[in-house]
């Protein structure tokens, strides 16, 4: 009984990395696409701005292809943002490995920032500003 209860418990760890990797590709690829959307710019333009074909970039965005790092932020430099990336608690996860009751989380849009990377939108920032007090 203990082995068919590991044997489950294996099953559901894989499936819910399963399900965290597809959020994820699903997040930042919506994320990709609503940055075009806002900056006026087609997969087409796109496409020529990193020298790669409007299907390569058509593959991306629909998730048929691995976004790396590398790529998401040659994106970035094309669309003139920067990416970030956060970590943050999930209580639905830490919620289901306690064994407690899990509640259905309902997605919402996060807010986002864009700073454009051109040197007008840089000029005068110091890293200094961005630090925490010592």
């Amino acid at each position: 009984m203990m082995m068919a209860n590991a044997l489950s418990e294996c099953r559901g760890e894989a499936y819910e990395r399963l399900v965290r990797q597809e959020e994820l590709i699903l997040d930042v690829t919506e994320r990709l696409t609503d940055e075009l959307v806002q900056a006026g710019v087609t997969k087409a333009e796109l496409a020529r701005r990193l020298g790669r074909t409007p299907g390569f970039v058509s593959q991306l965005l629909g998730g048929g292809r691995n976004l790396t790092l590398r790529t998401i932020s040659d994106i970035a430099v094309a669309l003139s943002v920067r990416p970030s990336f956060e970590l943050t608690p999930d209580r639905e996860l830490a919620t289901h490995t306690t064994g407690e009751l899990v509640s259905v989380k309902k997605r919402r849009p996060k807010p986002w920032i864009v700073v454009p990377l051109t040197p007008a939108g840089v000029e005068g920032l110091h890293r200094e500003e961005f630090l925490p007090a010592a």
